[in-house]
């Protein structure tokens, strides 16, 4: 007899032992565990399907922002993979910089807008906001990165541009041995090097297409500013018919404050002693002197210290003046020596200047015709770039605004 029809008699007895009462319980008990059982295994599975689900879902969303969409420029497809390669390569030509003076970007994040390269740049907010990150600040130059060699495609196709596989092998020999290098001297393998740099799915194979693509835009730029740059004498043409924007003035100069600019009587008074010491002036060695001695008291001490001049301007620039005072330095037949007093109402203020020189900028001048040819393909991928859309998915490039 079976043991559940044994427990199915008991149950039926009319008086039922203690003995039988305990079997019964013990019966129904085993089967209640078993019931249990079954619910959790099955509520389990239920749960291990759900986080199943959850992966592979998640693991198709990554696949296609990494190889099929990320963003979309000019009615392209640009994959994560290769959005994350062309943010490698703008971020480091941007740090590479020049931004003024010597100071490279990557000098000046890092001194003035507390960038820190050895961290992860989605983990560090951008100067101080509580909303961005320098991973959103990267990622929008990279959008106007990878429109430029867009457009320098565009333009080579509209031109017939070959790009030669000869070429296109020598370009990418030497870009893949500015990678190893790079690589060896931050003491790192090349895998994990195009990782760090070009993106955590990066390999050498998977972003050469990408690499060919971007030295081919690369090619073709050179080509545009090698044809756009001028010859030596229409360089030094333009020089001539813009002078203003490049040299610099050396002066001497003193003003005489109205102390109410409003009364007449006052800025008489100022004009009247500008005018007295201009007939006083006599060389620039002596204006110093002259200086000090119609400074206030308080002043006055700056002007007999002898290791400074306060009152002469080394290097003045056209636009660096005010328009009365750059008038007068910068025209073209000024000389040493010449002296005037020059107004400007709004100020209440009378200058007493002494003229001393003019400076051709030698570097600036020697820099025209690249400058020019830079200018000249700026205008020419503008006409493309200003036409391309950029459809921001998700907004995943947080700063980009066209």
């Amino acid at each position: 007899m079976s043991k559940e029809k044994k427990i199915e008699d008991l149950k039926n007895k009319e008086v039922l032992t203690s003995y039988d009462k305990k079997e019964i319980r013990r019966a129904e008990a085993k089967k209640r565990a078993k019931r249990e059982a079954f619910v959790t295994k099955l509520v389990g599975s239920l749960l291990l399907l759900a986080i199943c689900v959850a992966c592979i879902v998640a693991v198709v969303i990554n696949y296609r922002k990494a190889n099929v969409e990320f963003i979309d420029v000019d009615g392209e497809k640009v994959s994560g993979k290769e959005f994350d390669f062309n943010y490698g390569l703008a971020k480091s030509n941007q740090m590479n910089q020049e931004l003024f003076g010597g100071i490279t970007y990557a000098t000046y994040f890092s001194s003035y807008l507390g960038y820190d390269a050895s961290k992860d740049d989605k983990k560090q907010a951008y100067n101080g906001s509580s909303d961005t990150t320098w991973y959103d600040y990267f990622a929008s130059t990279t959008v106007d990165f990878i429109k430029n060699n867009k457009a320098l495609l565009k333009a080579g196709a509209d031109k017939n541009y070959t790009y030669s596989d000869v070429d296109a092998d020598a370009d990418y020999s030497e870009f893949k041995k500015s990678i190893e290098d790079a690589a060896n001297s931050n003491n790192m393998s090349l895998n994990d090097y195009y990782k760090k740099v070009f993106g955590s799915s990066a390999t050498e194979s998977n972003v050469k297409s990408f690499a060919l693509t971007y030295l081919k835009a690369v090619a073709y730029q050179k080509k545009l500013l090698a044809e756009f740059t001028p010859s030596d004498s229409e360089a030094e043409d333009y020089y001539k018919n813009n002078s203003n924007n490049y040299d610099t003035v050396s002066f001497h100069s003193y003003s005489f404050v109205a102390e109410d600019k409003t009364d007449s009587d006052k800025l008489d008074e100022a004009k009247a002693k500008a005018s007295e010491m201009l007939k006083e002036v006599t060389s620039a060695d002596a204006f110093k002197s002259l200086c000090a001695s119609y400074a206030s008291e308080d002043d006055r001490s700056k002007y007999e210290k002898e290791d400074s001049d306060p009152s002469y301007t080394a290097a003045g620039t056209y636009t660096g003046l005010d328009n009365t005072q750059a008038t007068w330095l910068f025209d073209e037949n000024r000389k040493a020596g010449d002296k005037t007093v020059l107004e400007n109402a709004t100020a209440g203020t009378y200058t007493v200047i002494l003229f001393v020189s003019r400076q051709k900028d030698e570097d600036s001048v020697n820099n025209i015709a690249s400058s020019l040819a830079s200018q000249t393909l700026s205008d020419t991928l503008k006409s493309y770039t200003d036409n391309m859309s950029v459809n921001n998915i998700s907004n995943r490039v947080k700063m980009y605004s066209e």
